[in-house]
């Protein structure tokens, strides 16, 4: 009987590819070597990185650009796209189990039922996303899943051991429950929030949005605040938006608002990824106990939502005292790729 994957964080969400956005084409998707023939024959100048584990990776252009297969905003191998770019906006996570998830950063990602998907009754199936979980499934069945899970199980057991014997110990599913019982919002201090890497750091590390009617946005961290810098494909800056100062204590939310922050927050409770980044972090910090840096990284998260949808609200030219739905929504779309970028013990189909 083969490893069951479970989808039901998919439930209640609807997708619609954005032709015009390109955003998930600004990185390096990692190709298997049967891949890497493939785009090599539709363009063989593609330049490649090395990988882990027989991958490669897809370079992108340099300063941040997009990956080279991306010209005016249209794949030019998309009959022979490599998996990590089939699969998208879908990311499944395998730690003592197979998880898949949805990258809420993309705007093709429809948040219309988003407040019912973190419920467990009363959701529809995913929409719009037959296509990539098929894909799924097939690599899924190919890869060394039960190996994976039985590989991360031992870590996690020699970790609790570790964790009962010095009383730092919560069980993951108590824990869970706790947290989505209350999940916890950004406290006072939170404000103004850790600011992203600056431009000189390197443009491929900042946190990216697509901007309707402008296109790709970076956005870097100084000492004034965040910079907003639209991107271009070829790589390096186009122009520079503005700089923006991030909010100094929590902003204001209408009930709309509320409801949809607490609703993000829930998913983020119900992902794999929480707990098993929270596991990440009880090696380097040894005082803290699991529900500790799960609440910190839950805290984090909607701070930074918070922050960044206030900025994007203030390069629309909107000056409201209170963040709408809308906004909330944009600070998510803003915040959720780094959420799934962090380090876990367990690692991403």
């Amino acid at each position: 009987m083969g490893i069951p994957l479970d989808i039901s964080l998919l439930q209640g969400l609807s997708f619609q590819c954005r032709p015009d956005c390109g955003l998930c084409c600004y990185a390096t998707p990692a190709v298997t070597p049967a891949e890497r023939q493939t785009l090599v024959r539709i363009a063989p100048a593609t330049p490649f990185l090395p990988g882990a584990g027989g991958y490669a990776l897809v370079a992108c252009r340099p300063q941040g650009g997009a990956c080279h297969f991306l010209k005016d905003n249209r794949c030019r191998c998309y009959g022979a796209r490599p998996f990590p770019c089939i699969e998208y906006p879908i990311t499944v996570h395998v730690g003592s189990r197979a998880q898949a998830s949805v990258c809420l950063s993309c705007p093709g990602v429809i948040f219309d039922g988003f407040d019912r998907a973190t419920q467990s009754r009363g959701v529809s199936d995913p929409r719009g996303l037959e296509e990539e979980l098929a894909h799924v499934r097939t690599e899924f069945e190919k890869a060394p899943i039960a190996g994976w899970i039985a590989n991360h199980r031992r870590r996690e057991n020699a970790l609790i051991r570790t964790m009962e014997r010095e009383g730092r110990w919560e069980d993951p599913e108590h824990l869970r429950q706790r947290l989505l019982d209350a999940p916890p919002f950004p406290d006072p201090d939170d404000f103004p929030v850790t600011l992203p890497p600056s431009e000189e750091e390197g443009v491929e590390n900042l946190p990216l949005f697509f901007e309707e009617g402008i296109g790709v946005v970076a956005l870097a961290g100084r000492e004034e605040g965040y910079d907003a810098l639209l991107l271009q494909e070829s790589g390096g800056v186009r122009s520079r938006l503005g700089t923006f100062s991030p909010p100094d204590k929590r902003p204001e939310l209408d009930g709309d608002g509320h409801r949809l922050l607490e609703g993000y927050l829930r998913l983020v409770i119900r992902r794999d990824q929480l707990i098993w980044a929270a596991y990440a972090e009880l090696r380097n910090v040894p005082e803290a106990t699991l529900g500790e840096l799960a609440e910190e990284i839950v805290r984090e998260a909607a701070s930074q939502v918070l922050s960044r949808a206030v900025v994007r609200a203030r390069l629309k030219g909107m000056t409201g005292d209170r963040l709408t739905r809308e906004d909330v929504a944009r600070g998510v779309r803003a915040t959720d790729s780094d959420l799934l970028d962090l380090p876990t013990l367990g690692r991403v189909l």
